[in-house]
């Protein structure tokens, strides 16, 4: 999967058009940093997934108020671990979630390798993890699907 994250001045339509190229559709998330971006790539896309950041179920009301349906939402649930219950409501309505480590999370994981930070960052309920801790990340992730017995799937957006 691509996270293509747009840079200041970019216009959303000629990242849809670049997707559309490459056909890359079916493996790109555009990153939107507001509801009105995440909006806006919609409507230019209806079929391409969106990360927008969704930390509370007005952010996800609003979105979906703006017409944008949670099929297409990865919430980008910022840079520190949520309450669990914010997962929790995000995976009642089918939306995967992602949290950002850069920073403090990131440190801490290195600074307590044993507590295994990123194991349990997935287990309370992280469906994707933003790092800049790639070989740590990795490693733990590879523990966790092991001790939880998970089997590599393929993802299908629909």
């Amino acid at each position: 999967m691509f996270t293509i994250d747009i840079k200041r001045g970019v216009p959303y339509a000629k990242i849809v058009a670049a997707v559309r190229r490459t056909k890359a559709e079916n493996n790109s998330i555009i990153i939107t940093y507001n509801a009105n971006q995440a909006a806006e790539v919609h409507k230019l896309a209806p079929d391409l997934m969106i990360s927008a950041s969704a930390r509370s179920v007005a952010d996800i009301e609003r979105l979906n108020q703006m017409g944008v349906p949670n099929n297409r939402i990865v919430a980008f649930v910022g840079t520190s671990a949520p309450d669990k219950t914010v997962y929790e409501y995000l995976h009642s309505k089918g939306i995967t979630c992602i949290l950002g480590t850069m920073g403090n999370l990131d440190k801490s994981a290195i600074a307590n390798p044993n507590q295994k930070v990123y194991e349990q960052l997935l287990s309370n309920g992280a469906d994707i993890i933003s790092t800049d801790e790639l070989v740590l990340a990795g490693t733990q992730f590879d523990s966790y699907r092991t001790n939880k017995k998970l089997k590599f799937a393929n993802l299908t957006v629909k």
